[in-house]
């Protein structure tokens, strides 16, 4: 199957290496629908981009999906496309 790409990072990650077998956690916090670090996945790839996007990541996802029976689909519209 297709593995999730991880496009946005926290701030803090940009400058600092990121590695594959790195497991990537749920923020948390007061905007976040889940509770801080839930291990989502590890980090099985990572292609570096020129310029400030910093890298892309490829993730294995803890999860087993193929026995998923409920989705929650929440639609994501960056800042920088609302003006705020």
């Amino acid at each position: 199957g297709t593995r999730p790409i991880v496009r946005f990072l926290d701030a803090s990650t940009r400058g600092s290496a990121i590695e594959v077998g790195a497991p990537i956690v749920s923020a948390g916090g007061s905007r976040s629908l889940a509770p801080p670090d839930i291990v989502i996945g590890v980090v099985s790839r990572v292609v570096e981009r020129l310029g400030t996007a910093g890298p892309v990541l490829e993730i294995d996802l803890v999860a087993d999906l193929s026995s998923l029976s409920f989705l929650r689909v929440l639609l994501y519209q960056p800042i920088t496309e609302t003006g705020k």
